[in-house]
């Protein structure tokens, strides 16, 4: 036995049994800094050990309890739709006509808008630019939520209640309930994305003045 006096022969057949007189009781430590960062030891520098060279606690072999790990390749069009989009937003801008009387004439005011397209929900969230004192602020005019679709427009996908992608894009006019945003410009990653889809991009339109009569 390994570790036992048994004269000339030190090994005999059989099992081979722990040995009981350990003579090295070196402690390692348990923590080590690796370009800059501090973990555990066993994690950093496979391979170390605890007190008198034994393993420790933490690395036995799971695949005696558990048996072997499988792998299991993910296909990435198997992906959920919130995982494969998450923090993927579209941005367009627009703005709406709004009539406003003053002193009895008819007259009109722009005002305009941030549209953001959420891809992870398919959810819709609208802020109102204001301009003031050269500074530009950012008001929630329409909270997040999915948005029925209004309107007789020619829609590639007729089946969805709901806006989707398919139904923006520049000089479209876009009905959040009971107003018409008109679509002028989006930022390029949505022109980019748009693109990759499928769907072809119209120019960017100008925008009116800011009042008309």
């Amino acid at each position: 036995m390994s570790g036992l006096y048994f004269g000339v022969n030190n090994e005999l057949p059989g099992p081979k049994l722990p040995r009981v007189n350990p003579s090295n009781f070196r402690r390692s430590q348990h923590f080590e800094v690796v370009q800059g960062v501090s973990n555990s030891i066993q994690r950093m520098i496979p391979g170390k050990v605890g007190i008198g060279k034994r393993p420790l606690e933490n690395e036995r072999c799971d695949t005696w309890t558990f048996g072997e790990k499988t792998q299991t390749n993910q296909i990435p069009g198997s992906l959920p739709k919130w995982l494969v989009n998450d923090k993927k937003i579209l941005r367009f801008w627009s703005y709406l006509i709004e009539p406003i009387s003053e002193g009895g004439l008819g007259t009109s005011l722009k005002r305009r808008f941030n549209v953001y397209y959420f891809l992870e929900d398919d959810s819709i969230k609208v802020t109102e630019i204001h301009s003031s004192m050269g500074r530009v602020s950012h008001e929630t005019f329409i909270r997040r939520h999915r948005i029925p679709f209004k309107g007789n427009k020619f829609r590639l996908k007729p089946n969805d209640p709901y806006i989707n992608f398919w139904d923006l894009n520049l000089g479209f006019e876009l009905e959040l309930y009971g107003r018409a945003h008109v679509i002028t410009d989006c930022d390029p990653f949505t022109t980019s994305y748009l693109t990759k889809c499928g769907v072809q991009m119209n120019p960017s339109i100008a925008e009116m003045p800011d009042r008309c009569s």
